[in-house]
This record gives structure tokens, C-alpha cells and sequence, in this order.
């Protein structure tokens, strides 16, 4: 069982009026409600024997202007009272029941029994054969009773020549399919439906967007139509059905041109594409609205003017058509042609041909003067020319400097050779454009430098630098950079790669720099050297990546050139041994450092020592040479560890913890690494004697 309200009206109440919401009142008949509100001042429909079954409440005017119902203002039907359809959708089953029997015809489309129909029907004919009106349809049955048995419904039902009984009008766009709650919700067709749960201005749930309802009849037949809306399977919520005002209607249309550049409002000039003919429609823009035209005149469309479809539509949401005149310039001589749009309007008791024309006229040719040519005597300098244009579209020209792509009829034209600019005219429909030409002169000699080439030196060198310069207007003034002065040649001694720059100015003020490199070379040399026995080195070159060769001086008097070498020494001691590297360019640096030289390894213990103070082998050591390490461990009879060093010159005297340890046989373990990293071990017994 559906949940739902009852509201009683009678016929005194009087319109509501709510702020920023749908208004409706029942004022007036309903032969005023569709000849003054629904076809209003429309004389291409007339309207005849309006008749009314239905509720007296059931039927009325409404203003949605400050709602959001989608139409301004027009009828409202309804399967209850029309006040209910007034907002804020603050009750979610408003409802009245009148009591009163369905109608056959909605029947069918809402596959059940009707009840409380609201029927409103009356003869029309047409003076066009389209007739169209727009509507939306609302209703408390939304959400909650879509896809049931509740399936309120309603239809426009049109009958007469030409037509098979009585044909329903009511369609979901694009479909066949009558509109009911079914059909258009948030499930089917969500596209044209609105959810107005919460809305403050209309009080049904929901509601569709402006539909338009459209048929094609015979102009000045006499039709019938009836507009009928039913609750389904029951008599509660309500549901409604608005019709827009003035909507009720035979499009037509008219026709207008426009010409922005050309000699009056009717004539354009060739070559320009700011003209046009709009059409302009009548009646629902909620559908799109084909047309179809054509093109008369002595001007040839594709030709003459770019090629306009003679089949064409107005876009949906829109009652204007703009077609575009774009004229094709051809640069011929001709006179002046014209481009009629013709469109036949079929209509009663004749059909109207209406049409527009715009000629098309040549423009007046492009001349265009430029300053005059001239010579200048230095460089650099920006002379003054302007560019006057005559003809085409007067007043809107403009002008383009070829080769530098300045713009403007006055510009300054740069003097770094000598050139031939071009300045190029048109005007705002760029259809045409004339060429003229100045020439600036350059009588000038340009400077030139000779001077030394990039050089290479070694660090802490000096080198002669030198420059010349010719050429220029005037006495030349030269100069060195960092101060070296006005000669035209120099010593310089840079710490470091340096670029230096000789320079030369003329009266002109043209100054022009010669760049001089001078790359400073530093070259380091450097060695490491590897213990192979102990009097043999190997030597490993750790010099500049610039040394290219290698002298090795060696303490013994030996010499190579070789770049790693390993050299044997006889002697011991201290040797200085030198390396002495040098670049492609002959820089030089020697490196020299001390290596020891060891004699062959030697290494002696005594077996029997006397710690006893008497001065007389009272300690334990080693006594050898050659080698570079040691490390030295004594133990006790028991292994105990009572001595350890890996210092050559410490020795042991017999005591261990601070306590002199008794008479006895002790173990030595001796471990000497030589300068090869050679191990040479020794190990014995030793006898501690008291």
C-alpha cells in the first residue's frame, strides 16, 4: 500500500505564491490556457473547440521561472491538485484523489487501469507542416514506485489527415516509446530525467528535462489533439504534466544577412570572410531543426565563395544559424556578383520563398610607397622608413619587413650590411597585398685583425704576443686587455691557461676583439717504488697523463729511459734516485727521493744467557741485519707465554710479571720480515742461567 497525503481545495483558493519557487493558480478557462498561454500570439497555429474533462483544480497556469522545473511559464496538468506541484519537496507523498474515472487511450501505454485523468483537447491547424511544443512531465511516484505497478502516465494524442487513428506524440527522444514512470527515470533514460529529492522549488521527486513533442502534418488541414494525463492502478501521488507557453507552435523561419568590411551593409568586398546569413527559428529550441537551401546569384558556390552544404539543421539549444559567406579572391577583374539565399517555406494557402542577397564587389587594388633609398657611412645604426598603403580596405592596413619580420608602416632598419628590405601591405581581409622596396646602402670598410695565433707554453715561460688591425673609418685606436697597453705587441707570462684580446675601435664606434689563447701546460713528476729483494727496487711511474718521456737517475750512477724500470743496487744505505719528465712541447719537472738499500738478510741468537746484573749477557736478543720487522715470543717449559716483542731493539731479561723467573730451558719463537715482505722464521731453545 503506498504511503500518501489528502489535501482538499475548492475552487475559491487563490494563487500561491511562494519566493524562488514554482507558482500556479487556476484563474483563468480552458480556452484561455491553450489560445492565450499555450499558442499565445502564434498566428501560425489556430485554435478551435477547446474542451476540458477533468478536476477543476486539475488544470491551471504555473510560473517556473524561479524554479527549476525548466520552463519559464505555461498550463500545468495534473492527476491531482495542481497547488501540490508547488515547492519545496518537503513530503514525499503528496497526493490528492478526485475520485474520478481513468481514459482509454493512456490505458495501453501504461498497461494498466487508469484513474483521475486530466484531459484537455481541441482542433488546430497549421499554417507550416511541422508543429511542435515543448513539456516536462513530474510526479511523486518517483523514486520509489518506478519499475511497478504504479506507472503514471500520460500522452498527446494527435489525429486527421494523413495520420492512423490517433497517434501519440509523448515519445522518449530518438524512440517510440511512450513516457511514463517506467520509461524516464534514473534508471532508463537518466539522460533527460532530473532527481529532485530535496529540491526547493518544485515539490514532485523528480522530473524530466524540456522534451519537445513534435508531428508533420498538412498546413491548413484541420487536426485534433488531446492532451491526457492519468495516475496508474490507483489515485494517489500525483503527477503532472507542464506545458510551455507559447511553445504550441508552426516553426518558421526567417532570414537575415550581415556585412562587416565592404561597401554597405548588402555588399562585401572579394576576399574577405566576415559576412553572413542568419537564419533565425521559431518555436521549441529543445531539438534540432533541419533545413534545407539554396544558393542563387551570379557568384558560383566553391567557386566564387567557399562551398556552403545546402543541407543544413539548427543545433539543438539554439533558434539561430549563421552561414558564413567566405569570398574567394581570384585577382580578376570583373564586376560585381551576387549570392542569393533562397529558402521555400512550404506554408498555406501559398508557400513563401524567402530570400537575402549579398553582392560581392572587387576591392580597390593595394599600392604601397616606401621611403627612400640611402647610404650611411657606419654600421650599426637604425635608420627610419615608413610604408604608406593605399586601397583594399581603407583604414585597415597593415605591413610586414622582409627579411627581419618587423611589423608597423614606420620601423628602423638596421645598417650591418647592405640590404634591400621589402615592406609587404594588406589589409584586414588579406585577400591581396603589394611589394615595395628600399635599399640601405652600408659605405663602410669593416675591420680586420691580424694577430697571433693560439700558442702553448710551459709554466713559469713567456711569450710574445702581437695584432694588427686595418680597415674602419677613422684613426683606429688599439688596446690590449688586462692593462698591457697600446702596443701591437707584448710579452705576457700567464700562471695558468689565459685568453688575452686584442681590440680595435674606429670613429664609427664599431668595435671589433680578436681573441689570443695562450695554454699553459704544468707537468708533475712522481714515482713509487716496490722493495724486490733488499737491494732490489722496481720503480712505478706516477707522473702527469703529459709526460711523454722518462729519465731515471739512480744513486748507484745507473740511467734508462724506460717508463716502470727495476734497478739493482750494490751498495747499502741511502740512495737519491731522480726521475725527470717532459712533455710534447718540452716542459720539464724532476722528482728525487732517498731509498734505503739493505744488506742480504743475517740473523744470530745466543743459546745461553745470565740475567744476574753482572753486566755480562744479562739479556735475550737477536742480532742480525736486512731485515725491516720482528717479532719475537719466549714460553715456559709448560708453553706459558713469558715474553713477547715486535720491537728490534727490546730484549728479554729473564723475568716475567715483574718476578725473575728460575733457572732453566725456555722456547723462542722469532719471526723477521725483510723489506720484500720476505718471512724468515727461527725458533729454538734458550738456557737461562742464575
Amino acid at each position: 500500500m503506498k504511503k500518501y497525503s489528502i489535501y482538499i481545495y475548492t475552487a475559491f483558493l487563490l494563487p500561491i505564491l511562494l519566493n524562488a519557487q514554482l507558482t500556479v493558480n487556476n484563474t483563468l478557462t480552458p480556452q484561455q490556457l491553450v489560445q492565450t498561454i499555450l499558442t499565445g500570439a502564434n498566428s501560425d497555429v489556430i485554435v478551435s473547440n477547446v474542451i476540458y474533462t477533468g478536476a477543476p483544480n486539475a488544470l491551471g497556469r504555473f510560473n517556473g521561472a524561479n524554479s527549476n522545473i525548466g520552463l519559464s511559464s505555461g498550463i500545468v496538468m495534473s492527476t491531482g491538485s495542481i497547488f501540490n506541484a508547488a515547492g519545496a519537496n518537503n513530503d514525499e507523498a503528496s497526493s490528492t484523489e478526485f475520485g474520478r474515472p481513468g481514459y482509454n487511450l493512456l490505458n495501453p501505454l501504461a498497461r494498466g487501469a487508469t484513474n483521475d485523468a486530466c484531459i484537455l483537447e481541441f482542433d488546430f491547424e497549421a499554417k507550416h507542416p511541422l508543429v511542435e511544443f515543448t513539456f516536462v512531465f513530474g510526479s511523486e511516484e518517483y523514486l520509489e514506485y518506478v519499475n511497478t505497478e504504479y506507472n503514471d502516465v500520460f500522452g498527446f494524442f494527435v489525429s486527421g489527415p494523413g495520420i492512423s487513428g490517433q497517434r501519440n506524440i509523448a515519445l522518449v527522444p530518438e524512440t517510440n516509446t511512450p513516457i511514463t514512470i517506467n520509461t524516464i527515470n534514473d534508471i532508463a533514460n537518466g539522460t533527460y530525467f532530473v532527481n529532485n529529492n530535496g529540491g526547493a522549488t518544485v515539490e514532485y521527486d523528480g522530473f524530466t528535462k524540456p522534451l519537445t513533442a513534435r508531428i508533420q502534418v498538412t498546413p491548413c488541414v484541420k487536426y485534433h489533439i488531446i492532451l491526457a494525463i492519468a495516475d496508474v492502478a490507483d489515485d494517489k501521488l500525483d503527477s503532472g504534466v507542464f506545458l510551455e507557453a507559447n511553445s504550441f507552435a508552426s516553426p518558421s523561419i526567417k532570414i537575415n544577412r550581415q556585412v562587416d568590411t565592404g561597401v554597405n551593409d548588402s555588399t562585401m568586398y572579394e576576399g574577405c570572410s566576415d559576412s553572413k546569413f542568419i537564419l533565425t527559428r521559431t518555436g521549441s529550441i529543445y531539438l534540432s531543426y533541419p533545413v534545407n537551401l539554396q544558393f542563387t546569384g551570379t557568384a558560383i558556390n566553391g567557386t566564387d565563395y567557399q562551398s556552403i552544404q545546402l543541407s543544413t539543421s539548427f543545433p539543438s539549444g539554439t533558434n539561430t544559424l549563421e552561414i558564413p559567406i567566405n569570398s574567394i579572391f581570384d585577382g580578376i577583374e570583373e564586376p560585381i556578383e551576387s549570392i542569393t539565399l533562397v529558402y521555400t517555406e512550404i506554408s498555406c494557402p501559398d508557400n513563401i520563398i524567402k530570400q537575402k542577397t549579398i553582392y560581392i564587389q572587387d576591392p580597390p587594388p593595394i599600392n604601397v610607397t616606401v621611403s627612400r633609398d640611402t647610404t650611411v657611412l657606419c654600421p650599426n645604426l637604425l635608420i627610419p622608413a615608413t610604408a604608406l598603403a593605399t586601397g583594399g580596405i581603407e583604414n585597415t592596413h597593415t605591413y610586414t619587413w622582409s627579411p627581419i619580420g618587423l611589423t608597423g608602416n614606420i620601423v628602423n632598419l638596421p645598417t650591418i650590411k647592405t640590404q634591400t628590405y621589402t615592406v609587404t601591405a594588406t589589409d584586414k581581409c588579406k585577400a591581396q597585398f603589394a611589394t615595395a622596396d628600399i635599399r640601405i646602402s652600408l659605405n663602410y670598410i669593416s675591420i680586420n685583425i691580424n694577430a697571433s695565433n693560439d700558442q702553448k707554453i710551459c709554466k713559469n715561460d713567456s711569450v710574445y704576443i702581437w695584432g694588427k688591425a686595418t680597415g674602419g673609418r677613422g684613426g683606429l685606436i688599439t688596446s690590449w686587455s688586462d692593462n698591457l697597453g697600446l702596443k701591437d705587441s707584448v710579452w705576457v707570462r700567464p700562471p695558468q691557461t689565459y685568453t688575452y684580446y686584442y681590440t680595435a675601435k674606429d670613429s664609427c664606434n664599431v668595435i671589433l676583439q680578436e681573441p689570443i689563447v695562450i695554454n699553459v701546460e704544468e707537468i708533475k713528476a712522481d714515482f713509487t717504488t716496490t722493495y724486490i729483494d733488499n737491494n732490489v727496487i722496481s720503480f712505478t711511474n706516477q707522473s702527469s697523463s703529459n709526460a711523454v718521456s722518462y729519465s731515471w737517475k739512480f744513486g748507484n750512477g745507473d740511467s734508462t729511459m724506460v717508463r716502470d724500470p727495476t734497478e739493482t743496487f750494490k751498495d747499502t744505505g741511502l740512495v737519491e734516485n731522480c726521475l725527470i719528465v717532459t712533455s710534447v712541447i718540452g716542459c720539464k719537472d724532476t722528482n728525487c727521493k732517498d731509498i734505503r738499500i739493505y744488506p742480504p738478510y743475517k740473523f744470530w741468537l745466543p743459546n745461553t744467557f745470565t740475567p744476574n746484573s753482572d753486566l755480562l749477557n744479562d739479556n735475550f736478543k737477536g742480532y742480525g741485519e736486512g731485515y725491516t720487522q720482528t717479532n719475537m715470543d719466549i714460553y715456559n717449559r709448560w708453553g706459558e707465554q713469558v715474553f713477547s716483542t715486535n720491537q728490534m731493539d727490546k730484549f728479554w731479561d729473564g723475568s716475567y710479571k715483574n718476578k725473575d723467573l728460575p733457572i732453566g730451558v725456555y722456547y723462542y719463537k722469532v719471526v723477521n720480515t725483510t723489506p720484500a715482505n720476505k718471512i724468515k722464521y727461527h725458533q729454538g731453545n734458550i738456557n737461562l742461567i742464575r
